[in-house]
């Protein structure tokens, strides 16, 4: 688990980037989530999490800054390691995929793991195909490779991320 990191990011008319884990899981227990909030721990469980991050400022802030970045002009996003599983993340990478957002990920799963947010959306009124096209629009690039891998020994696939920026 990564504690959570300062939000950062530039907003002055220039690029934004944004360097903050919104969702993260203790290996083996994926319906625990965490942040470190000073020295507080919040843990977020179950299917409540979008009414659960409203109750604390740190993580409202977080997803408030998510979201401001991927309305900037000509958004990029790099998801390493997540499953899409969150319905409140996969909203707004959604809407942010609806206005030109490029995606890259990392998984050892590769693009399928985004079958959750296909899935998911199903469930809420929109249809598999079009969730799907919107997907293959913005997907810009993907790794099954894992960061030990892509950061030490396989200089191609590192050049295919770096690429991505």
């Amino acid at each position: 688990m990564t504690g959570a990191l300062p939000i950062n990011y530039k907003d002055k008319g220039g690029p934004t980037s944004l360097a903050c884990p919104i969702v993260g899981h203790r290996r083996g227990r994926p319906d625990v989530h965490l942040a470190e909030n000073n020295a507080q721990r919040i843990m977020v469980m179950g299917g409540a999490k979008q009414q659960a991050i409203g109750r604390f400022p740190l993580l409202t802030a977080y997803l408030q800054a998510f979201e401001h970045a991927l309305t900037q002009p000509f958004p990029k996003l790099m998801v390493i390691g997540y499953g899409f599983r969150d319905l409140h993340v996969n909203q707004v990478i959604a809407k942010a995929m609806m206005n030109g957002l490029r995606l890259s990920i990392i998984d050892p799963r590769g693009v399928e793991v985004t079958f959750n947010v296909i899935k998911s959306g199903a469930t809420q009124g929109e249809t598999p195909s079009s969730l799907d096209a919107l997907l293959k629009r913005s997907l810009a690039g993907a790794s099954r490779r894992g960061l030990s891998e892509i950061f030490g020994i396989d200089q191609a696939e590192l050049n295919k991320i770096l690429r991505f920026f």
